[in-house]
């Protein structure tokens, strides 16, 4: 953890990893490292369970938890603690691609009168409040007008928002690679005003100082609970904020552009990844069927 703790660069994650390792110091912490099995810790991911649900951890989190311990034996091998990396050899669980959920615009619509009402229902007085809830507004037309991830987006700060060149510079990828993302009208007005609000990112506590960089772009760090809150009131079901991002792809996909053009807009490793979406367009199939009308046929 303190290794951890002294690399935020390198993780990025300070919440998750807290948990993690919890539950493995709870079942191993008495345990010499070397002399854990496979078999052993396979089997004990699969008994895991969800401290919500009570239910056995869904595979992706199953994969993160053993990718979390084999990071440790790893560490643990750099600084010749242990020579074996038990882990390693446990096969990570296949996640299905399932349906992508993309918002509908009849969603979206029920999602920004949500937004908009809270900030006509805000007092005029209560600048900085009020500011906060059109902070919101733009927050959400960024992430559907350029599909960044979550970390991406929260971790923009002034230099990477070009407004005269209208492109933005993602510097904290996923896959360590930086990409550019031009503006559309959309995204270039919401990073305006974000802009032009000049608000900082609270401290948790008095103890606990806001450890963001003061040029962060956006006022706030997580979006979580209030974004609950607006799809509750929209009442909109089954999407979270990162679907926001397959929103991002599937219009582009409806609209027809090539696969190649939206793998690179997102940031995708491969192209594999991108053609989840090729189904979104279903114009050359429609095409395709036509030649079979008996009209074409007389």
């Amino acid at each position: 953890m303190r290794h951890i703790q002294r690399n935020p660069k390198e993780y990025k994650d300070q919440r998750n990893p807290v948990y993690r390792i919890g539950l493995i110091k709870q079942e191993f912490g008495d345990r010499v490292a070397a002399s854990i099995r496979p078999p052993e810790l396979a089997d004990w991911l699969d008994a895991v369970k969800n401290d919500k649900t009570g239910k056995p951890l869904a595979p992706a989190s199953r994969n993160r938890l053993k990718v979390t311990l084999s990071s440790m034996y790893r560490y643990g091998k750099e600084r010749d603690k242990v020579q074996v990396n038990p882990a390693r050899d446990v096969k990570q669980k296949k996640i299905g691609n399932g349906v992508i959920r993309f918002l509908r615009e009849e969603e979206e619509e029920r999602i920004r009168k949500v937004l908009q009402n809270a900030v006509d229902a805000c007092p005029t007085l209560n600048k900085q409040m009020r500011k906060r809830l059109e902070h919101r507004i733009h927050e959400l037309t960024i992430s559907l007008g350029t599909g960044m991830r979550k970390g991406e987006r929260y971790g923009l700060q002034r230099p990477d928002v070009d407004l005269e060149r209208r492109r933005i510079t993602v510097r904290e990828t996923k896959n360590g690679e930086v990409r550019y993302i031009p503006m559309n009208d959309d995204v270039y007005g919401a990073f305006r005003a974000l802009l032009a609000m000049h608000l900082s990112r609270k401290n948790r506590a008095e103890d606990m100082p806001n450890q963001s960089p003061l040029d962060s772009i956006f006022g706030i760090g997580d979006n979580k609970k209030w974004w609950i809150e607006t799809l509750k009131k929209a009442k909109v079901k089954n999407y979270r904020w990162h679907d926001n991002r397959h929103t991002f792809c599937s219009r582009l996909a409806q609209a027809g552009v090539p696969l190649k053009t939206i793998q690179e807009l997102a940031g995708h490793k491969t192209i594999q990844m991108t053609a989840r979406y090729a189904h979104m367009d279903q114009r050359h199939l429609e095409n395709a069927v036509s030649f079979l009308n008996s009209s074409r046929a007389a």
